[in-house]
């Protein structure tokens, strides 16, 4: 079986991806399951209140919106996704928008203006069409 993807936030283990597959080790008794761990830091305390999900989805969006530059160049974006997965993918997404970019502009480009190209020319045009399509409605049950 393909490993279960899994968060640990303060010693804490939440599956992303394989529940199946852990109800399936569970009913097989299985002692070990493969899992990609991805551990997240935090500065502060993680009180019995905090609702976990939430604060992971909450730091991987944090990540993408540094790392692809997008909270200096569009610092109002909203970017959520319900697969915590959707974060990682979307970062390999726009690594090679700036590539084409620097290709059509004949230089590169730095981090923010590879992230408002994107954002301007590829998401917001994406996001829009799908709110006309009305498709959050549809889909949200």
């Amino acid at each position: 079986m393909p490993a279960i993807e899994v968060f640990e936030v303060g010693g804490a283990y939440f599956i992303e991806d394989g529940h199946h597959r852990v109800a399936l080790a569970r009913e097989r008794r299985a002692k070990f399951i493969d899992a990609e761990v991805t551990r997240l830091q935090t500065s502060y305390a993680v009180g019995p209140d905090v609702d976990v999900c939430q604060l992971v989805h909450a730091e991987q969006q944090r990540v993408l919106s540094e790392e692809s530059g997008l909270d200096r160049a569009r610092p109002d974006a909203v970017i959520e996704f319900t697969l915590l997965d959707g974060y990682t993918q979307l970062r390999e997404i726009i690594k090679p928008h700036g590539y084409d970019l620097a290709r059509r502009r004949g230089a590169l480009a730095g981090t923010e203006e590879v992230a408002a190209d994107w954002y301007d020319r590829v998401y917001r045009p994406g996001a829009d069409a799908v709110h006309r399509a009305s498709l959050p409605e549809l889909y949200a049950s």
